[in-house]
């Protein structure tokens, strides 16, 4: 066969595939080359407006017209039959052509036509239909607006406006991204009204969704939240987490003045990031103990280098990992004096991770694992790890931090 797909006997075999198949290669295209397949023969002319999967990137640089694909998007969708869509990806930034009321538009078709999966990065200026929240047949909800909020399109209220009734029986992944909710009860309300939701990710800032956040759910098995403080928030901010069935924990929070975890018992792998910038000393300490307290049976915890300072300079008392396999220790260019204090809780440990990222080339950065064995000897996969640092300075500082490890490994867990 030749490059255009016929065979030497002059017969077309590409189009002698099915329509399901010639359909599923044609979506994995841009919107506007997977129209342009209507020109190659009568049997491909209305294929296109079949597809069931769209991919749209509005972003900068990435479309010299947006005009084009936007026109093509909303002819498809007023032409096309009643054909279900499985996944509607956009991605879209700051436009002059494009207004909100496109985004609204083509949300509201996606679900006449039985939307599965839904994957929105789109303005912070908004305002996603109430709809979503009754839409029966998604199964996959992302939405991500944290773009720029100087819009040359605005409302007095953007972000997802959750009715009284919240009906999502089929939603199993839900991911909400600085999304604002009109009162601090809308995400309780949402969140509660999933049945069967196994995966949820909510990043949100301190002043944009009240006070408290609630997660109770039967069938979460995993959770991943983002909570970000602005300096001089003082209110006091309340999580309660209640998953039974729960197997990975991102918990990447700051000043939380309390938190409460209920029945995470199958927890196996958490991601902790719970640092100490603003507010009362004491509270942070009850609540960091708290934390780890219930993270104490997992096999596998990440964590960020600056929390074992906080932990070390507030004196918060670390309990015993007896099951944990792996540590995991993030951005550890800013030292680990801490380290020490944590690797003597993990009495089963066999490996250690190290991710070095800040002072190496992004394609360089690093992952160094380096296996323990009863704390004797040190093995490393790499015999040389080249580092490009800052500066002197840089040097010397993490040149120290690697010699109190080794040290405390090759004395067997006593610092000299």
């Amino acid at each position: 066969m030749d490059v255009g797909g016929r065979a030497y006997n002059g017969i077309d075999n590409l189009s002698r595939l099915p329509d399901e198949l010639l359909l599923r290669i044609i979506s994995l295209l841009p919107i506007k080359d997977a129209v342009g397949t209507s020109i190659l023969s009568t049997r491909w002319r209305y294929l296109y407006a079949s597809m069931s999967n769209f991919l749209l990137d509005f972003r900068y640089n990435e479309v010299a017209n947006p005009l084009g694909p936007m026109n093509i998007l909303d002819r498809l969708f007023y032409f096309r039959d009643r054909c279900p869509i499985n996944k509607f990806y956009i991605s879209w930034s700051v436009s002059k052509h494009l207004h909100p009321l496109h985004i609204q538009g083509w949300i509201q078709a996606v679900m006449w036509h039985g939307i599965r999966e839904l994957d929105l990065t789109i303005p912070s200026n908004v305002v996603l239909p109430s709809s979503l929240c009754t839409c029966k047949t998604l199964e996959v909800l992302k939405l991500d607006m944290r773009s720029e909020r100087d819009m040359q399109f605005r409302s007095d209220f953007s972000g997802l406006e959750v009715p009284a009734k919240v009906c999502l029986p089929r939603l199993k992944v839900l991911y909400l991204i600085e999304i604002t909710f009109p009162d601090s009860d809308s995400f309780n309300r949402l969140f509660s009204n999933c049945p069967v939701l196994e995966e949820l990710t909510y990043n949100f800032w301190d002043n944009d969704n009240g006070c408290k956040l609630s997660v109770s759910s039967p069938t979460l098995k995993k959770l991943a939240i983002q909570y970000m403080c602005s300096e001089g928030w003082s209110d006091s901010f309340e999580i309660i987490i209640n998953a039974p069935s729960i197997v990975f924990l991102g918990y990447c929070v700051c000043d939380v003045t309390s938190h409460a975890f209920l029945n995470v018992q199958s927890l196996v792998e958490s991601n902790i990031d719970f640092e100490h910038e603003f507010g009362d000393h004491g509270r942070y300490i009850h609540a960091a103990t708290e934390l780890f307290r219930a993270m104490s049976k997992i096999q596998k915890l990440r964590i960020n280098c600056w929390t074992l300072i906080s932990l070390k300079e507030f004196s918060v008392p670390i309990p015993v990992f007896h099951n944990m396999t792996c540590l995991t220790i993030a951005h550890c260019e800013y030292g680990l004096e801490p380290l020490p204090d944590l690797l003597a809780q993990c009495e089963s440990l066999e490996t250690l991770v190290f991710e070095i990222v800040s002072f190496l080339p992004l394609k360089d950065a690093v992952h160094t694992s380096i296996p323990l064995r009863r704390w004797r000897y040190l093995y490393t996969s790499r015999s040389n790890l080249i580092f490009d640092f800052g500066g002197v300075n840089d040097f010397i500082s993490i040149a120290q931090s690697y010699k109190l490890l080794i040290l405390y490994a090759l004395k067997g867990g006593y610092m000299l």
